[in-house]
């Protein structure tokens, strides 16, 4: 029996992967992940970043920085992971992975992380952003030292994130943003955008607005 031709349903799909690949283009994007986060693989990404940025000349100061931030959001993503339900269908398990975008749109680097929380956990994580996205970067160093000195007795081992949000803040001198959009009753998608500049600020690219739209 003869093969049968492959349909032409398949076109569109095909049609929005080159979309999606022309947007990754025109912005730049060096890495982007979507799906299941352990500490294997946040340190196969962080080997791909460094790899990625060696390879395009990245300056080592930039690329320290570049990475220790994006260890810190990956950490800070795993330690909020939402444990789906074994009924949950697989679709929306996809849907509902941790992801992650670095991109190079300009004169800066952009890390874009999000993962879906529980809205408990979204009322916790607001109060932590609260309390250091205010901070002068002399109270940040403050903060941050002084919860290095008693992490064992202010952070829990899981889902304390004030010190690494305080961590990224500093790193990247207040330039990140925190988005919490509900999903439903139970969810709130949680995303952070950070930039990292090469050297003078520039103008947004599309993924600040995915965190700020106009």
């Amino acid at each position: 029996m003869p093969l049968q031709p492959t349909q032409m349903n398949s076109l569109p799909n095909m049609l929005d992967i080159h979309r999606f690949y022309d947007l990754m283009q025109e912005e730049h994007v060096i890495l982007s992940y979507q799906g299941e986060l352990n500490g294997e693989l946040i340190d196969m990404l962080i080997q791909m970043t460094d790899h990625r940025l060696t390879f395009t000349g990245t300056r080592l100061r930039t690329k320290k920085k570049v990475i220790n931030i994006l260890v810190e959001a990956l950490q800070n993503t795993y330690h909020y992971i939402v444990q789906a339900s074994d009924t949950e269908p697989k679709e929306s398990l996809i849907l509902k992975s941790p992801f992650l975008i670095l991109a190079e749109p300009s004169e800066y680097y952009a890390i874009f992380t999000g993962n879906y929380i529980t809205n408990e956990q979204a009322k916790h994580l607001q109060e932590r952003v609260r309390a250091v996205e205010g901070l002068s970067e002399k109270e940040l160093q403050e903060y941050y030292v002084d919860s290095l000195n008693k992490k064992q007795e202010q952070l829990p081992q899981k889902g304390g994130a004030g010190l690494g949000l305080a961590d990224i803040i500093r790193r990247a001198k207040h330039d990140v943003s925190f988005d919490f959009r509900p999903v439903d009753d139970i969810h709130t998608l949680f995303s952070l955008f950070i930039k990292v500049h090469k050297n003078e600020p520039s103008p947004q690219s599309v993924f600040s607005s995915l965190i700020n739209p106009a």
